[in-house]
Order: structure tokens, then C-alpha cells, then sequence
């Protein structure tokens, strides 16, 4: 039995989803999530895309303006190619937060018949809950097309779609230089995350419309990792690990010479 999922949201996305809340305090609103499936079949959501100007908001329907959201999924796989469109979210009058039979209908639509390359949909039921706003998070797979609840968890906009787990990584400290490390790439201006690896783990880096990645043995940090942009591999030495602005330093060098 596979480990279970859980859906990740980086925080900035749920200000947006208030934000919007905000803006249409008495009819519907949705919008786009957008991130990167993990090593272990569950996904971090830190990309949001709004309804659009376009768009109709009424008391108990959304209409969702399409052709910006097209444009703003094709703007996101030019600028990341690792990014996917995961699911959306939209408003539910009242306290009911699970997918309708049209919501549920619409998705199976859209996994049929829309060329996602995908397996699964993620549809996220807000509703409001005083002056706050509640979320569930609802997957269908393209395998037996029914919704079923799966648990969010809200996380820093840094956070990896993945923590490391002790069967990847042997050596338990080496989790904390991972964190770190994982902490320099993005405050460098990386979108990166931590990803199950045949031989350890991996760390993919991208960086407009360069990308990189890490590669970590079983028994780092006392073995070499091995950085990889384009066509060129570099040794990262055990002793350089935990100085995590030298290797940000290293990281955009690299992905420098393989644009």
C-alpha cells in the first residue's frame, strides 16, 4: 500500500484565495491552483491563478473567464516546464464543502477529454466560516473518476513539496543540511523542491527557463552530491554542504552557463 497523500498549499496561495474572498463578499469566486506533484504521490500547490476579468460571479453560480486562464496556464509551462495545472478551487454558498454532482461532472470532463497528461484533479471547496474561510481539498484520479476527501496542509511558500524521510536519506542529520539547503535555493530565487531518488534524493532547481537539479547519495553528507545543469555535472564536496549561500552561489553559476 502507497503512502497516503496529502495536498500542500503554500500559505501565499491561501492569502490569495482570501483575498478574493474578499473581494466578492456575497457571490461566487474560484480559481486556478497550479505546483508540482512530490516523490510520493501528493502535491504542492504555490502557484494561483484568479478567476479573471472576465469572469461571472453571481450569488450561487461561478463562471470562470477560460481564456485568461488558458493564457496564464500557458505563461506558467513557458516560464517552469516542471510546474502542472493540479486543480481549482471556487466558492460554495453555505456550509457545503464537497464537490456537487456538477462539480464532480465537471472534472471527469476534464480528465477525460483535456490533454493534461495528468492523474489526478484536485478540487478545493471554500466556504465561509464567519469572517474566515474554510478549505477541504477533494482528488479525483483518472483511474475510477470519484472524488475523495484527502488531507491540506498549509505551508510556508518555501517549503518543498516534499520534507526528506528517513528511508531516503540514512544519515538522520543529513536532513537538516537538506532543509537548509532547500531554504538557500529558494531564497536565491530558485523554484525548488526534494523528490524520492533510486539512489537517495534529488532536488530540482529551475530558474526562469533554466533548470538543475541535486542529487544526494544514501549516506549524505558523507558522500559527494552531484549537481547537474544541462550537459555538465559537478561534485559538491561533503565539507561544502553546510555552507548553504557558498553553494546558491555555485547553483546560479551553473544554471548561468547552461542557459
Amino acid at each position: 500500500m502507497g503512502e497516503p497523500y496529502v495536498f500542500r498549499m503554500a500559505n501565499t496561495v491561501q492569502q490569495a484565495i482570501e483575498a478574493e474572498f474578499a473581494r466578492w463578499p456575497n457571490q461566487e469566486t474560484g480559481g486556478l491552483l497550479l505546483g508540482y506533484p512530490d516523490g510520493c504521490g501528493g502535491a504542492l500547490a504555490n502557484i494561483h491563478v484568479g478567476p479573471g476579468p472576465n469572469a461571472g460571479h453571481f450569488p450561487a453560480f461561478f463562471a470562470p473567464d477560460m481564456d485568461y486562464h488558458q493564457k496564464e496556464i500557458d505563461r506558467t509551462y513557458a516560464d517552469d516546464r516542471h510546474a502542472r495545472l493540479l486543480g481549482n478551487w471556487h466558492l460554495h454558498p453555505g456550509q457545503f464543502d464537497r464537490p456537487s454532482g456538477h462539480d464532480a461532472e465537471s472534472v471527469r470532463s476534464i480528465l477525460r477529454e483535456w490533454n493534461l497528461n495528468a492523474p489526478d484533479f484536485i478540487a478545493c471547496i471554500a466556504v465561509r466560516d464567519g469572517v474566515a474561510v474554510r478549505l477541504r481539498a477533494w482528488r479525483m484520479t483518472a483511474k475510477d473518476l470519484r472524488f475523495r476527501e484527502v488531507p491540506i496542509r498549509f505551508v510556508a511558500a518555501t517549503e518543498s513539496a516534499t520534507a526528506p524521510q528517513p528511508e531516503w536519506i540514512a544519515i538522520p542529520a543529513a536532513h537538516e543540511h537538506l532543509r537548509a539547503l532547500l531554504a538557500s535555493a529558494n531564497g536565491a530565487g530558485f523554484r525548488a523542491g526534494l523528490e524520492r531518488h533510486p539512489q537517495g534524493m534529488r532536488m530540482p532547481l529551475v530558474n526562469g527557463r533554466a533548470s538543475a537539479e541535486l542529487r544526494f547519495p544514501r549516506n549524505f553528507p558523507f558522500e559527494a552530491s552531484t549537481l547537474i545543469a544541462g550537459a555538465r555535472r559537478q561534485r559538491i564536496p561533503p565539507e561544502t554542504v553546510p555552507a548553504a549561500a557558498l553553494l546558491g552561489r555555485e547553483l546560479r553559476k551553473s544554471l548561468r552557463r547552461a542557459k
